[in-house]
């Protein structure tokens, strides 16, 4: 199964314009490579941790998908539950992607729809883009 789903940035220390990408993404992705992709479409350096959550807004992590009782990393648990496994969320709950908890870059997942995998499509793949990608570490004037 294909989902399409909408990521749009709703937050960052330095996020200036709309980001926005519609993209077809097999429903048993992981969040953790949902995350490498995030990574790509956005060219973040990729240092910093991160996490999924869901709740009704940005700033309702609570309910960490990724969060553990233990240190290890989080990407250890996020390897094991895929997007079928998120999707349908309950009415009112959305889905969010958390980079680098001090610059507090946030991005909201949301599934538009589903279809059956088309055959010699690689997925994923990028079928709607608005907006420029968002500048991780901009330039700052003195």
């Amino acid at each position: 199964m294909i989902y399409t789903i909408r990521i749009k940035c709703v937050g960052g220390m330095y996020r200036q314009q709309p980001f926005e990408r519609t993209v077809d993404i097999q429903s048993d992705t992981t969040l953790n490579a949902l995350h490498d992709f995030i990574q790509a479409l956005t060219d973040f350096d990729n240092d910093h941790c991160y996490d999924f959550f869901v709740g009704k807004t940005p700033r309702d992590v609570r309910n960490s998908l990724g969060q553990t009782d233990d240190f290890s990393p989080t990407s250890r648990k996020l390897r094991g539950i895929t997007l079928d496994r998120v999707f349908p969320l309950p009415k009112g709950q959305k889905l969010f992607y958390w980079f680098d908890f001090g610059d507090d870059w946030k991005f909201e997942i949301t599934l538009k729809a589903s279809k059956e995998k088309a055959p010699r499509v690689k997925y994923p793949r990028v079928i709607a883009e608005k907006g420029p990608k968002p500048e991780q570490y901009p330039q700052i004037e003195e």
